[in-house]
């Protein structure tokens, strides 16, 4: 068939940092390690780690232009949705904001995957598209 259903039990423990380099300019960062039943081992468990991080600007309080923009990236020993995975998984993030009122924001976010695939040294890659609306009261 063309989807199969995995349903590990996953532990995760992650640390993460944020720091604005100025109000233009914020960096973000995490790493964590977990241990999980793994679909390609027959669910034994398995230790994992995964790395990532975020650059993102900011440009309504210096420019008075309403947007940011983010790019970022992450890698995962541990792939949660693939049992034939060869080596590490990663993710690159674009991200466009529309930030006009305090209460309000509009976010569009492109992210590609790439899966190694332990089947005649292919890979997979993808992208996924999300459209996000926030409205805080």
């Amino acid at each position: 068939g063309l989807s199969r259903t995995f349903t590990p039990l996953v532990g995760t423990a992650n640390v993460r940092y944020a720091y604005g380099l100025s109000d233009l300019v914020g960096l973000s960062a995490f790493g964590g390690v977990g241990l999980g039943e793994n679909p390609g081992d027959d669910y034994d468990n398995t230790w994992f780690w995964q790395l990532g991080g975020v650059a993102s600007v900011n440009l309504a309080k210096r420019h008075g232009v309403p947007l940011g923009f983010a790019l970022g990236a992450r890698t995962s020993s541990y792939p949660l949705t693939f049992d034939n995975t060869d080596g590490n998984t990663w993710s690159g993030l674009a991200s466009v904001a529309y930030m006009g009122r305090p209460d309000f924001s509009i976010t569009l976010d492109t992210v590609y995957e790439h899966v190694p695939i332990d089947y005649h040294d292919t890979s997979l890659g993808y992208f996924g598209y999300t459209l996000g609306l926030n409205y805080c009261f």
